[in-house]
C-alpha cells in the first residue's frame, strides 16, 4: 500500500532500547552500561537522546515522545500532527547551556520528524517532503538521523505510488547508514511482482527490528500475495505488528485480506471500513475493498453504487479488477478477489482476464460498461508501433550541466579521463544515467527507473528527464511521467521529443492543452514514426 509507516521518532528510539535503557515506575530514567571505549563508535540519535535525559529541562520533552503515538494510533493523525508540532515548538525553545544544544535540536527534530510522518499519512506530501529535507540537512546531526530523514522522502514515494523513486532514497539512506534494511526494496518487489524475491527482504527488515511493525505486515503481505495464507497470519500476529501497526491504514488492509482469505467476509468489510477512516490522502484503498465486500457479501446494489462512487480515488492498478467487477458484479468473482491478495499488491498484474473466468453463481443484473470516451476525449496509451518508448538522447558531456541535445556519444568517458570531480552532483548523474542506458538495454526497466530517479535528484538534465518520463509514462504513472517531461521542455524548450513526451501524458490526463504540445512537437522537427501519431491525435481533438 502507499502509507509511510515508520515514524522517525521510533526509528530514534530503537538503540535505546536496544541499550536496555527504560524508564522505572516511579518515572525515573534508569541509564544503560556504560559504553565500552574500546568499542566506541560515532555518536547516534540515541546518544544524543541519553544526553537530553540528563538535561533536566529536557528530560520531560524526551518523556513525552510516545505520547504522540497515542492520538495517532486512536486514527486521529489531526491530533497527533498538532501535538507533535506544539512539542517540538516547545523543546526547540528550551532554555539550556552550550553543551545540549545540539541534543535539543536532535530531540526538537524527532517531534519535526513525527510531524513530517503525520503529514504524509493526512496526504500533505508536500509539507512533508520539505520537513524531511529540512532535517536532512540539519548542522551536526548524527548519521542515523540523516538517513532515517532520507527514508522518510522514500516513504513519500512509496506513498505517491513511486516504488522505484522510494528504492532510490533507500539506497542512499543505506550508504549513509549502513544498519538500515532493505524495507522499501522488498515492498517494491511485492509491488513489481514478485513476492518470493520480497518475502527475505521484508524478513530482513522484520528481523532488524528498527520499523517495528511496519516490516511484519509487509511481510504478512507478501505471503499472501504468494498464497501461504497460514504464514501470512503469523506474521500479522507477531508482537510488533499488533502493537505498533494499528495506526497505520496498510495493517486494517492486510488484515482484511487475511480475513477475507479464511472466508470471513464480515470481518474483512469491517477491516476495510476501518482502514478507510484513516485514509485522508488522495488514495482510497479501504473504503475501495468495502465496497468489493459489499458486492462479496451479496450487497450487489450497494457494492455497485459504492464501487462506482470510489473509482476515480482507487489506485490505478486496482481499475482493471474494479472495472470488472462493475460489469459483472456477482459475489462469486467478488469474493474470489478479495481471496486473491496478488490483485491488490502488484501492479503489474490486475488479474482482470483470470476474474472473468470465475464463475458466477448467481450473476446479479450486470451494469453496462461505461461509454466509450468521444474522439476528442482523453487518449489510451498510443499503440507500440505508432508511439513507441523513445530511445534515451545521450547526455551531456560529464559536468557540463544542461544539454546541447544531439546524438548520444560515442563513448563514455571516465571522470578521470576529462579530469573532473567524480564526487560532483552533475558527474554522478551522468554516470547514473549511462547506468539507465545500459540497465534499458538488458530490459531492466526497474533498475533503470532508480537510476534515472537517482540521476535527476543528483543533477537534473534533460535527457535523464526525458527518459524517466517515458518510463514512467508506460508503467502507467501518467500524472509523474507529466513532470519529468515538464522539466525536460524546460531544459531543452527546443526539443521535439520532450515536447512529443510531454503531449502523450497531456492527452492522456485529458489536459486541454494537449493539442498544443503536439503541434509544438511537429513544429519543431518530430521523428516521422511518431509524427503520424501526433497528427492522428490532433485530428482528433479538433486541432490541425
Amino acid at each position: 500500500m502507499r502509507w509511510i509507516a515508520a515514524l522517525l521518532l521510533g526509528t530514534a528510539l530503537l538503540p535505546l532500547r536496544a541499550e536496555e535503557g527504560r524508564w522505572d515506575p516511579s518515572g525515573e530514567y534508569v541509564s544503560p552500561p556504560p559504553k565500552d571505549p574500546a568499542k566506541d563508535q560515532a555518536p547516534s540519535t540515541s546518544d544524543e537522546v541519553l544526553k537530553a535525559i540528563k538535561s533536566d529541562k529536557l528530560r520531560p520533552y524526551v518523556a513525552k515522545l510516545a505520547s504522540v503515538l497515542a492520538p495517532a494510533r486512536a486514527g486521529d493523525y489531526k491530533g497527533a500532527l498538532a501535538l507533535a508540532q506544539k512539542l517540538g515548538r516547545e523543546a526547540g525553545n528550551v532554555m539550556v547551556t552550550a553543551e545540549d544544544l545540539r541534543p535539543r535540536a536532535i530531540l526538537a527534530g524527532l517531534y519535526q520528524g513525527a510531524a513530517a510522518e503525520l503529514q504524509g499519512l493526512l496526504g500533505q506530501t508536500s509539507a512533508a517532503a520539505s520537513g524531511f529535507r529540512t532535517l536532512e540537512r540539519l548542522k551536526g546531526a548524527p548519521a542515523d538521523f540523516v538517513a532515517a530523514a532520507v527514508m522518510g522522502q522514500g516513504f513519500l514515494e512509496l506513498q505517491d505510488g513511486d516504488p522505484a523513486a522510494a528504492v532510490s532514497y533507500e539506497r542512499r539512506a543505506r550508504g549513509i547508514q549502513k544498519q538500515f534494511p532493505p524495507l522499501l526494496e522488498g515492498i517494491a518487489s511485492l509491488y513489481r511482482g514478485s513476492p518470493q524475491q520480497a518475502l527475505p527482504l521484508l524478513q530482513q527488515a522484520a528481523r532488524s527490528g528498527r520499523y517495528d511493525g511496519l516490516s511484519a505486515i509487509y511481510t504478512a503481505a507478501a505471503y499472501l500475495a504468494a498464497g501461504r495464507p497460514s504464514e501470512a497470519q503469523a506474521a500479522y500476529t507477531e508482537p510488533a505488528a499488533l502493537s505498533n501497526g494499528g495506526y497505520l491504514p496498510v495493517y486494517y488492509l492486510v488484515g482484511g485480506l487475511l480475513a477475507a482469505a479464511e472466508g470471513d467476509l464480515a470481518a474483512a468489510k469491517a477491516k476495510f471500513q476501518q482502514a478507510s477512516s484513516r485514509e485522508y490522502g488522495r488514495v482510497r484503498q479501504g473504503a475501495v475493498l468495502a465496497a468489493v465486500a459489499d458486492l462479496a457479501l451479496g450487497n450487489t446494489a450497494a457494492g455497485t453504487a459504492l464501487l462506482q462512487q470510489r473509482l476515480s480515488s482507487a489506485p490505478r492498478h486496482f481499475q482493471p479488477t474494479l472495472n470488472l467487477l462493475l460489469r459483472q458484479p456477482a459475489a462469486n468473482r467478488a469474493k474470489h478477489a478479495l481471496q486473491t491478495a496478488r490483485y491488490w499488491f502488484t501492479t503489474n498484474s490486475a488479474g482482470a482476464s483470470e476474474l472473468a473466468a470465475v464463475p458466477a453463481a448467481a450473476p446479479a443484473p450486470t451494469t453496462p460498461p461505461a461509454a466509450g470516451a468521444a474522439s476528442a476525449g482523453p487518449a489510451a496509451a498510443p499503440p507500440a508501433d505508432s508511439a513507441p518508448l523513445l530511445p534515451p538522447v545521450g547526455p551531456p558531456a560529464a559536468g557540463a550541466g544542461a544539454a546541447a541535445g544531439g546524438e548520444a556519444p560515442a563513448g563514455e568517458a571516465t571522470a578521470a579521463d576529462l579530469g573532473i570531480d567524480a564526487r560532483a552532483p552533475e558527474t554522478q548523474a551522468v554516470q547514473a544515467y549511462h547506468q539507465a542506458l545500459r540497465h534499458i538495454a538488458e530490459g531492466r526497466v526497474y533498475e533503470a527507473e532508480v537510476a534515472l530517479a537517482s540521476a535527476v535528484r543528483s543533477h537534473g538534465f534533460p535527457e535523464a528527464y526525458l527518459a524517466l518520463g517515458q518510463l514512467r509514462l508506460q508503467r502507467g504513472v501518467v500524472g509523474q511521467a507529466e513532470r519529468d517531461f515538464r522539466a525536460a521542455v524546460a531544459g531543452r524548450p527546443n526539443w521535439a521529443d520532450a515536447w512529443y513526451g510531454l503531449a502523450l501524458a497531456e492527452d492522456q490526463l485529458g489536459r486541454p492543452t494537449a493539442a498544443a504540445r503536439y503541434r509544438a512537437a511537429l513544429g519543431l522537427g518530430l521523428p516521422e514514426r511518431l509524427a503520424g501519431y501526433a497528427r492522428q491525435r490532433l485530428v482528433a481533438l479538433g486541432g490541425s
